[in-house]
């Protein structure tokens, strides 16, 4: 009785974490956060917020205290706060550091939260998202005091962005395919700047606040002036499947600057991710006042196309890209499966790395046994042929699926 009772009190501590990958949607974009400073990716998945280090892979923090389904998170400019939003339209400010404790919690939206922004001075918050009459606010993070109206957008807003210079700006992506720019603080609107063929789903301003871009369901960018947000120049679709000077085949999901504010990088579901030289765009003058935009807008070329699927045979619906994010200097892309693609920065067309994991509940585990050789669905793991993804080594460095067989000894494999 004794040794069951000194069991039972026994206290276990997480030696790893093995992070899940990034929750995604068909359809629909995924926005994930960095923090340049850090080295640290963010995202979300099921009711989980990770953080984690593309310098050290060990390094996974985990947030688990959303009472709903998370959907984003972005960390803030000094890296001591991430604030993170759920399907309830909650969000919630937590520390980074130590306990990751709760120092705010609000109630921006009454229904899911789709993207989330900080404001260069950490003061402010901008998220967006579904609700009724309401698709966007900008609030102290603190208080969760008002700065201002979002509003004349009449159906949902997918992506949101806050001007990281002064004077400050917000721009939102909507579902009514509109492009709008809001001035202040206090914010209030100042006109729908463009209009796409389709929903726009994502508004990113560059680092210096003297552009930003919106790629949309079109297929198309546009890049516009950070002040006034008159267009500039088109990021143009492509005609056809495998032009990779031309743009994208289908929706463009998510648009990131690179920090030097010379290229761009957009990602779709023609499963390509293609980086755009934008040096050439220049802003309109500080003192400039609104001004008609050029009729045809110039056009620019893709200068290279990443496929991070060419070593496969065929790409799969798993293989769109629905994400990206740089970190630092490091471009990462997101596929639909969940798979985190690190491309090269040596000027080829190439994937560095790959970063693999669940995307669902883990439903069973088993250690590795007999030299670290293991058939998954066989012997001694039994996985069930309903399981959307079979086998990650937690232990090892490889991901695989049933049949195949790994010499890791002593790890330990996970199906969802």
């Amino acid at each position: 009785v004794s040794h069951h009772l000194a069991v039972a009190t026994m206290s276990f501590a997480p030696a790893d974490v093995y992070a899940c990958a990034p929750g995604t949607r068909r359809g629909r974009g995924t926005a994930m956060g960095a923090h340049a400073g850090k080295g640290l990716l963010v995202y979300a998945n099921g009711n989980a917020v990770v953080v984690r280090s593309l310098r050290n892979p060990g390094d996974v923090r985990m947030y688990t205290e959303h009472r709903y389904q998370t959907t984003c998170a972005q960390i803030s400019p000094s890296g001591e706060w991430v604030a993170s939003g759920d399907v309830s339209g909650a969000v919630r400010v937590w520390g980074l550091n130590g306990d990751m404790s709760l120092k705010a919690e609000h109630q921006p939206l009454s229904g899911a939260v789709d993207d989330i922004q900080w404001s260069l001075d950490g003061q402010r918050i901008v998220c967006c998202g579904d609700g009724k009459g309401s698709f966007a606010k900008a609030f102290l993070w603190d208080s969760g005091g008002s700065v201002g109206d979002i509003s004349g957008m009449t159906k949902r807003v997918n992506s949101i962005c806050i001007r990281p210079t002064k004077p400050l700006r917000v721009v939102t992506a909507s579902e009514d395919f509109s492009v709008t720019m809001f001035v202040g603080p206090p914010f209030k609107f100042h006109g729908v700047k463009h209009k796409h063929g389709n929903f726009a789903l994502c508004v990113r301003y560059s680092w210096d606040g003297s552009l930003f871009v919106s790629v949309g369901g079109d297929g198309t960018g546009v890049i516009y002036d950070g002040k006034t947000g008159t267009p500039l120049a088109m990021l143009p679709k492509s005609g056809k499947a495998g032009d990779d000077m031309g743009g994208h085949v289908g929706t463009v999901y998510q648009v990131a600057w690179a920090p030097d504010g010379q290229s761009l990088l957009t990602v779709g579901a023609d499963k390509t991710a293609k980086v755009w030289n934008v040096s050439g765009i220049q802003p309109l003058a500080e003192d400039a006042d609104d001004a008609p935009a050029a009729n045809p807008l110039p056009s620019l070329t893709a200068v290279r196309t990443y496929k991070p699927w060419k070593h496969a045979t065929a790409a799969s619906i798993g293989d769109m890209q629905v994400g990206c994010v740089f970190v630092g200097d490091t471009a990462v892309t997101l596929s639909l499966d969940g798979t985190l693609h690190v491309l090269s920065s040596d000027g080829t067309d190439t994937v560095s790395k790959t970063v693999a994991g669940h995307g669902k509940p883990v439903v069973c585990m088993a250690r590795v046994f007999r030299d670290g050789f293991l058939s998954v669905g066989l012997g001694s793991v039994h996985v069930p042929t309903t399981c959307p993804s079979v086998g990650f080594v937690w232990g090892g460095s490889v991901g695989f699926r049933k049949s195949v067989a790994l010499p890791h000894a002593g790890a330990v494999v996970a199906a969802a």
